[in-house]
């Protein structure tokens, strides 16, 4: 799949229509775990064009836009779902770490911010997701060099 397509609008287009299967239960967990990648890869070369903001206020924006929203607005339950689900085994020891799909899905929240949002404040077992979006944060600023985040200084 060739990502570097030089009209905003078909990247666009492209980001709806990966959000839409991400959210499809007739797919395979391989199949929904590819839309989410490439959605997160549809993503983060849009930021890089643009300001954060602009990138999902035009997602927002869009007149085929449901999906997309769906799946933003349903992202923090999945999440805490997600986590609450796969915490215990990991602290047993059953499994060593999170699943493909989990971080898939926090790296998803990192890039749209979610850590930010009032929703997400509000569920009181995300203090994981925020340290973890902080840390993203600063890796990535230390990785291009650029000014590190104001909740980390």
């Amino acid at each position: 799949l060739n990502l570097y397509c030089s009209s905003p609008n078909v990247m666009k287009r492209l980001a709806m229509s990966l959000s839409g299967c991400a959210q499809l239960n007739t797919l395979t967990s391989t199949q929904r775990m590819w839309s989410l990648q490439y959605l997160r890869n549809i993503i983060r070369k849009m930021m890089r064009h643009s300001s954060e903001i602009s990138v999902i206020d035009d997602l927002f924006c869009e007149n085929i836009n449901m999906k997309f929203v769906n799946l933003f607005h349903s992202l923090p339950n999945l999440l805490l779902c997600q986590y609450e689900y796969e915490e215990p085994i990991i602290k047993s020891g059953k499994q060593l770490m999170f699943s493909a799909f989990f971080k898939e899905l926090i790296g998803l929240a990192c890039d749209l911010s979610l850590d930010m949002l009032p929703s997400c404040k509000e569920i009181t077992n995300s203090i994981w997701l925020k340290r973890f979006s902080v840390a993203s944060r600063v890796a990535h600023s230390l990785l291009y060099r650029s000014s590190l985040p104001e909740e980390f200084v």
